[in-house]
Parts: structure tokens; sequence; C-alpha cells
């Protein structure tokens, strides 16, 4: 008898109509983290589709992602004339969630100008005269104010204190009545080490307010940092009187049982600051780590896939999730902390092993890239939570990679508000150097504008056509120095050193520039490489190249 052949089930390919029905459906039913999976695998599958693009912008929209729906609708505006409309209505209303007034406004002024009778004339109509309203009687801040906050906050997060000590006093002194910023300066004030200050000025906001939540928390955090217990006890049963309400408020509230070790009474606030944000990642992740820290390993545990649905290439809950596994296994106890990083020694062994695959060549770096899921995850997480060294490495990696992705990750990062402008004007210079297309579309010290190589701003001059040539002779000389693969860390050199001065310099002698970062990168990196080196190749005087040399080590040092 012949030999039968084994049976073989044969996988079914399902198209993007397949997956946009499903998005319908489970949008439907109100499952809108499904719905936002089937949608995303839909527009990968047919992502030249202006229909599916569309939808996904506006359930970002609805989902509070107000930067993943602009992103999208900024790149499809140039594209589809038949939606430019829609698109700038959309990016209006993400304007607004996100808080930038003035930016709302002209997206929907322009509705009224451009599509007179379109459909979204009445909606933007309405929407202008809400906010004309609420700023004339002071009920909405002006973009301008919103953004000198966010530099501040930016300023905290870098570790700039006194920089931001000086933005929130100016702000607390022109807007006395916004609490919000007496409260942040004080956190300022205790990040900079003046614990006291920081604890009289908590204490005045509290006579002002006497309730108010993150005065409360703040002055108890400041408190119990400095180990000043007899403060903590008078003032702690203020906070199960906090004037909570917000979700905002929940969360800083809750933050604060769980440093005083009140967990307990913390879970509840979390789980009802995601009544009003279900999809808050943050949020998520707090509820997560306080379900697990109370025993909760099933809630805990379903937090973290609700993340993960979100953001699949998540690391640190991917982490987490491993580790809650293993304790299960091996009946230990893990205690997950309330910062959304892995542990120090996690962090260095991750960027241990994302140094030796850099060092790869980048065909051998391309290849790891295109087929190594978990590669590329661990470049992600690094340029979102590696820090300052980290995202300048990676920077650089992404650069070498050259291809679609990398630039998408790229100018996705330029859209991040918290992101600092150093860190952006890299990005500038390495999206310059694949030959991404200008302008690049960024949040620049709080405001969204158009970019090009070397201008931060467009009120700037425009950039000395020098740039290009520093980098084309900069580019020469590293090949000539079988040294190409440090370009993006020349590069970043180059940024660094550009970004000391308030508007671009006039730089005129390319090929000394172009010596000089090239000979510091690489003696920062331990390559041996003498200037002489670089002068010779590039028939110039040596003198040329150490003044410039000179000149960039000191303008770094004098900002540092």
């Amino acid at each position: 008898m012949p030999e039968r052949k084994a049976n073989k089930i044969m996988p079914f390919a399902q198209g993007a109509e397949f997956y946009f029905a499903k998005y319908k459906r489970k949008l439907e039913q109100g499952q809108y983290i499904e719905a936002l999976c089937a949608l995303r695998v839909a527009c990968e599958k047919e992502p030249e589709n202006r229909e599916y693009a569309l939808e996904l912008a506006e359930l970002y929209t609805e989902m509070d992602f107000y930067e993943e729906s602009n992103y999208i609708l900024l790149k499809l505006f140039p594209k589809a004339p038949d939606y430019q409309e829609e698109c700038l209505y959309g990016m209006g209303c993400n304007f607004f969630g996100l808080q930038d007034i003035d930016r709302a406004k002209e997206c929907f002024e322009k509705v009224l100008r451009y599509y007179p009778g379109g459909n979204y004339e009445e909606d933007a109509a309405d929407f202008l005269e809400y906010l004309e309203e609420e700023q004339q009687i002071g009920g909405i801040l002006s973009s301008a104010v919103f953004a000198e906050a966010e530099k501040g906050r930016r300023c905290l997060d870098n570790g700039e204190t006194g920089q931001a000590i000086e933005i929130f006093s100016k702000l607390a002194e022109a807007y006395p009545e916004q609490v919000f910023l007496k409260n942040n300066l004080a956190l300022s004030l205790y990040c900079a080490g003046e614990t006291d200050k920081a604890i009289a000025l908590s204490r005045q906001i509290l006579m002002q307010e006497r309730y108010n939540p993150h005065a409360i928390c703040n002055l108890l955090l400041f408190a119990n940092g400095a180990g000043k217990k007899e403060l903590v006890e008078t003032y702690r049963p203020l906070l199960d009187k906090a004037d909570c309400r917000e979700a905002d408020d929940d969360i800083k509230v809750a933050l604060t049982y769980c440093e005083l070790g009140e967990e307990e009474k913390a879970y509840p606030l979390f789980r009802r600051a995601l009544e009003e944000l279900p999809y808050d990642g943050q949020v998520l992740y707090f509820a997560a780590a306080c379900a697990q820290n109370l025993g909760k390993y099933a809630e805990a545990q379903q937090y973290f896939a609700e993340i993960l649905k979100l953001w699949p290439q998540n690391t640190v809950v991917s982490y987490y999730k491993q580790e809650m596994q293993r304790c299960r296994d091996t009946g230990s106890v893990l205690k997950i902390p309330y910062t959304c990083q892995v542990p120090e020694e996690e962090i260095a062994r991750r960027l241990l092993y994302l140094n030796t695959q850099f060092a790869l060549p980048d065909e051998a770096l391309r290849e790891l890239w295109q087929q190594d899921a978990e590669f590329s995850a661990l470049v992600l997480w690094g340029m979102e939570a590696g820090g300052p060294a980290a995202r300048k490495m990676i920077i650089g990696v992404l650069a070498r990679i050259g291809d679609a992705r990398a630039e998408e990750i790229m100018r996705r990062q330029l859209l991040k508000r918290e992101e600092s402008d150093e860190t952006k004007n890299m990005l500038f210079f390495a999206l310059h150097y694949i030959g991404a297309k200008q302008p690049y579309i960024a949040y620049v010290s709080g405001k969204m504008t158009e970019v090009r190589l070397g201008a931060t701003e467009p009120s700037l001059e425009k950039v000395p056509d020098s740039y290009d040539e520093i980098l084309r002779q900069l580019l020469e000389l590293l090949t000539r120095l079988q040294q190409k693969k440090m370009l993006p860390q020349a590069v970043g050199l180059f940024s660094e050193y550009l970004n000391t001065y308030t508007k671009p310099p006039a730089l005129r002698n390319c090929k000394a520039w172009a010596g000089a970062l090239a000979v510091l990168a690489l003696q920062e990196e331990g390559v041996q490489v003498r200037p002489e080196q670089a002068a010779e190749l590039l028939d110039i005087q040596v003198r040329s190249i150490n003044r410039c040399m000179g000149l960039i080590r000191r303008k770094i040092a004098e900002k540092s």
C-alpha cells in the first residue's frame, strides 16, 4: 500500500479587510484595545489605505493618544487632498487635548477659512468660540504659558534644577492664581536640595487651598524624604481628605500612599483613575505594580497584558511578566517598583548586550535589526528609557541602519514633547544623514514646528550652506580613515556644539571643522588618531584643526 502523507494544516492568511471588519466589531462592542490591535494589523497590511489611516488617527484621539494621532494626520495631510479638512480638524482636536491652544485655534481657523460649508465647519466654529471665551475669562492659559511650564518640567527631568526654579518662579509670580505652577516650583526646590524652602512653599499653598492634593502629596514626600517624621504625622490626615477632582489627582495621592507604605489605600485610587484613563500605559503600570505588591497576581497579569496589547514591544512590562512567572514557579516574592523601569543590573545587562551588537559591521547590524524582534525591541527601549548616553548611541545606530523603520522611529521621537532639544538636534542630523525628506516636524522648546537642519525655530536665520559642506567633508574624511561607522558620533558632537548657540553660527573653514569633529569623535571612542593625520588627508594646516577642536571643547564645557 502506498505510504500515507501526513496531514498538513495550511495557514490561512487573512487580508486587511478581515482585520478592518474585526476592528469595527470590537469597536461596536466597546472593546477599544482589541479594536486598536485589529486596526493596526489592517494598516500594516495596507499601509497606503488612507481610510484605514484616518480611522486609526480617530481611534487614537478617542483613546487620548493625541501625539500618535497627530503623527498619522501630519503624514497624511500632504498626500490626501480629499481628506485635508478632516486632517486639520482632527489635529485641532489633538492640539486641544495636548493643551497647545494656539495650534488648536490655528487648525480650526484654517478649517473655516479653506473649507467654508464643509463637514466640520460648525464643529470648528463651536470649538473656536469656546476657546476664545475661556481664554478671555482666564479659564485656559495660553499655549505660551504651557510651553514655558513644559520647558520647566523638561529641565527638572534632565536634572537642570536651577533653570527649572527660575522658570517656575517667574511663572508663579506672573500667574499667582495657578497653584500648579507653585507646586512645580516646590518640586524643583526639593530636587535642588532646598528641602526647607520646598516644605515652606507647600505649607503656604495649603494655607491657600487646604486640601490641594498635589501640595499635600509634595509636602508629605518632602518631609518623608528628609526624615521629618513629626511633620509627616501632622499632615498625614490631610491625605485622606485630599480634594481629588481629576484622574491626575488620584494618581498623585495613590503614589504618595505607596511611598508611605499604604498600598491598600492606593489601589482603589489607581482603579478609579483607570475609569477616566483606561488606556493610559503609565496608570496601567501603576495599577499592575500595586496589584502585584498586594498579592493580587491575576489582576496584575491582566493589567500587564493590556499594556502589551497597546505596546507589544514594551520590554519593561515583558521583563516583569517573566519575573512574576519565575517567582510563582519558585515561590519567591516579587516587589515591582513604581518607576516604569527595569532594575539597575538588568539595565546594565541590556546596555552591554546592545553595545556588543552595535559593534557589528553595518550589513550584519541591518540583518539583526530586520530578523531579531528582541533586538529591535531593546533598541526601542534604549531610545525611550535608556538615558541620554544610550539615546545618543542608539540614534547613531539607527542612522547606520537607515531603513524606513529606523526613520519612522526617529521621526516619532521628534514628536515627544518630553524629549530634550539636544537629543532632537541629534535626530535632525541623523535624519539628514540617511537622506530623510525635510522639513522635520518636531516639538522644540514645547512648540510643534517644522525644522530644517541646524534650525530649532522658524524665526532663526537660514542655516548656513557650510553645514552641508562640513558634513560632506566629514563623511569623506572618516571614509578615508576607514572609520565611516563613526559618522553618527561625530554628527552627534556637531549637534552638541551647535546647541550651545542661540542661533546657527557661521562656520567658514569647512575642512578644519570636519577634521576637528572627526578627531574628537574618534578620540572619545578610544581610536588612536592625531590631528596631524586629519590635516594631511584634508590638505590643510594642523593649527586650523586644533583651533576648531579647542573651540568645540570650550563651548561644550561651558554649557555643561
